[in-house]
């Protein structure tokens, strides 16, 4: 059906006008050329065709599981050693300490020689004695080696000091003509103190001259 003008219904459906007049044509009375670019009413969709149905929701894709993440390895801390006990060690071992005693040095003299028991000069003195005192941190007096050296052009020579009460004690001389066939000297003194650790401490000390003797035949 279609409509040239005016309000039709069709079963209390209003129809869309689409122009044009009404004419006797082809044999037809009441045909109504319709434009080609206009649709007609039959072609034009209904309502009800013109909705089309919506689509089904799509199920919605489920979460896919999160990657779980590969767990680091936490770095190992080394222990530290533990503090190591044990019994407290001892300070470390200082040098012997040697001070002159009952006087002090007692060089920088001259001795005489000994010819047929007797000084080869008259009233010459035959020895010289030495008194130190030494003291030690860890060594008792009888730990330690003392020691009175001479060292001369012509004769040198080393003595142990003894011990005689709260000091060492020792002698430079005599010396006999037979040993030293009469020649004299001067000797440059020392005495040294060397624990049981090998440290060592000299006291230098004053010269000494040897006299010579001479020998007549």
């Amino acid at each position: 059906m279609t409509v040239a003008a005016g309000p039709v219904t069709r079963d209390g459906t209003a129809l869309a006008v689409t122009g044009g007049e009404l004419t006797c044509g082809n044999g037809q009375l009441g045909a109504i050329p319709v434009p080609s670019a206009s649709p007609s009413a039959a072609d034009s969709p209904s309502p009800s065709d013109s909705m089309s149905p919506s689509p089904s929701p799509s199920p919605s894709p489920s979460p896919s599981p999160s990657a779980t993440a590969t767990p680091t390895k936490t770095p190992s801390r080394t222990p530290s050693a533990p503090p190591t006990s044990g019994p407290p060690q001892p300070p470390p071992n200082q040098p012997p300490v040697i001070t002159w005693a009952n006087g002090g040095d007692k060089g920088g003299g001259t001795i005489d020689q000994v010819f047929n028991g007797q000084p080869c000069h008259t009233g010459g003195i035959l020895t010289v004695l030495y008194e130190v005192s030494v003291k030690d941190d860890h060594d008792t007096m009888q730990m330690l080696d003392v020691e009175l050296h001479w060292t001369g052009k012509n004769f040198s020579g080393s003595r142990r000091m003894g011990i005689r009460g709260p000091v060492f004690a020792g002698s430079l001389g005599p010396f006999n003509v037979s040993a030293t066939n009469g020649v004299g000297d001067v000797f440059t003194m020392s005495i040294t103190a060397t624990d049981s650790g090998a440290k060592t401490t000299t006291l230098p000390a004053k010269p000494v001259t040897l006299q010579s003797c001479p020998i007549i035949p």
